[in-house]
């Protein structure tokens, strides 16, 4: 799969779940259902990837915008619950691993660059699809 740019509608079990809110990254769009993380250098929220330098923080709850010189506008996660995911690869030999960050839309096993993770895989459905538990705990940004 690959990263998304419009609204993503992933089915959810074991709610309700957590949710915060962090400050957007100026200049930057985050849509409902995509996977944000945060920088460690200003601990701003973005659209999750394979980085180095970003901490997972939760699933988006609406689609939000930020201007150029951001102070004021926030997005919403949730964390806690169960979701259905879309996957790189099959995980079906993985259930109770950590599933990390592929994009803002796709998780993937262990093995991804630097293994950002997203939560617990709970259930394989299909090579293409497994349930995981976005995280539980408040992962520090350093």
């Amino acid at each position: 799969m690959t990263a998304t740019t419009t609204v993503v509608s992933r089915f959810k079990r074991n709610r309700p779940g957590f949710y915060s809110k962090h400050l957007l990254t100026d200049s930057t769009t985050i849509v409902a259902g995509a996977l944000v993380s945060l920088t460690q250098a200003t601990g701003k929220a973005l659209n999750a990837t394979d980085a180095a330098s970003e901490k997972f923080a939760g699933v988006c709850t609406k689609t939000v915008t930020s201007s150029t010189s951001n102070t004021t506008v926030y997005v919403e996660v949730e964390y806690g619950h169960e979701e259905l995911f879309t996957t790189e690869t099959t995980l079906a030999a993985l259930v109770g691993t950590m599933a990390t960050v592929k994009d803002n839309n796709t998780v993937t096993s262990a093995a991804s660059s630097n293994d950002m993770q997203v939560g617990e895989i709970m259930e394989v459905i299909s090579t293409t699809q497994a349930w995981v538990k976005v995280r539980t705990q408040i992962i520090p940004l350093t």
